[in-house]
């Protein structure tokens, strides 16, 4: 029924209607994009072969006829005095659509941080006018000499190591490596001294910034092996933020404490994290002082235990043991 009315329409009614204009979240419809690239096409030059649409539009001639059938029966596009051209319906439904993707495209640049300049650290001596490339070290931002494939600009006002330059003409992407974050779970045991060894031993083997703890035992532990600050307060907020800058942390957590620490990390995207359990028996013994393993002496063997050998058996000059007489 509501085909048969569609179809008595007449034309004028149809063609009276005000077109919808949407944005860029529309043309995910299947065939927006083409639709709107195809009446373009006819509205601002002639285009009396469909093959001229399809080199143009780089699609198949199949598909450009596919489109303009199903643009005829939206009465947007029809074939009049020898070309393809957009009806009355048709250039209102092109112009109503491209201002509304200008309006929305405004709006969505107008929500992203374009950077065109900066400030960062001097790598090395940077003088005005010099090319440089940035990279992130120690989760700041710094300038070297040269290009690269990455974020480059030009230096504005230079400096020498470590102090901060001005850096213009910007383009491209700081690329940043997220920064490992490794926990080592402390059990309730008592004493902790047993674990202080495999605490160092972590210490040592672990590449990090910065050092935390969470809970009453992976404190205590952490007081009597370094005097290195601890990071106490805020440990999940500041993990994830020093693994988006490319900064790795190594975090000692009670067990208890586990769970509730883990928690923000449960989202996709969120920093690499890996948890080890911290054991007397998984790291090995203390280190000597020095940094060198103590090594345990060997006892002789004991005089009995020793295989008796026939005389002159290794003795210089002997090639075997004497003949029997």
């Amino acid at each position: 029924m509501d085909r048969a009315r569609r179809r008595k329409e007449p034309r004028s009614r149809r063609s009276s209607r005000t077109p919808v204009a949407v944005g860029l979240r529309q043309l995910r419809r299947s065939g927006a994009v083409s639709d709107l690239l195809f009446l373009y096409e006819c509205a601002t030059q002639p285009v009396r072969r469909l093959q001229d649409a399809a080199r143009s539009m780089g699609i198949t001639v199949q598909a450009t006829s596919h489109l303009y059938r199903g643009l005829a029966r939206r009465d947007l596009a029809e074939f009049r005095q020898g070309c393809y051209r957009p009806t009355v319906h048709g250039v209102g439904w092109l112009h109503s659509h491209l201002e509304a993707l200008v309006v929305d495209m405004g709006e969505r640049l107008g929500r992203l941080s374009i950077v065109r300049s900066t400030r960062a650290l001097a790598g090395r001596r940077l003088a005005p006018a010099a090319r440089v490339r940035l990279a992130m070290r120690d989760g700041l931002l710094t300038a070297f000499p040269g290009g690269g494939s990455g974020s480059v600009g030009r230096v504005v006002r230079g400096g020498g190591p470590g102090e901060i330059v001005e850096v213009q003409e910007l383009s491209g992407i700081v690329p940043i490596r997220p920064g490992a974050v490794t926990i080592y779970t402390v059990p309730r045991r008592d004493p902790l001294g047993r674990l202080e060894a495999a605490a160092r031993r972590a210490m040592d083997a672990t590449d990090h910034g910065w050092i935390g703890a969470e809970g009453l035992e992976a404190v205590v532990l952490l007081r009597s092996v370094t005097s290195t600050p601890v990071r106490r307060f805020g440990l999940a907020a500041a993990a994830r933020e020093s693994s988006q800058l490319g900064v790795p942390c190594l975090l000692f957590v009670s067990e208890t404490e586990l769970p509730r620490l883990l928690g923000p990390f449960s989202d996709p995207g969120s920093a690499p994290v890996t948890v080890r359990p911290l054991e007397p028996t998984s790291l090995g013994p203390d280190p000597a002082p020095g940094g060198r393993r103590s090594v345990r002496p060997t006892r002789p063997p004991h005089p009995a235990s020793q295989e008796r050998r026939p005389p002159g058996a290794g003795d210089p000059g002997s090639s075997g043991p004497p003949a029997p007489p």
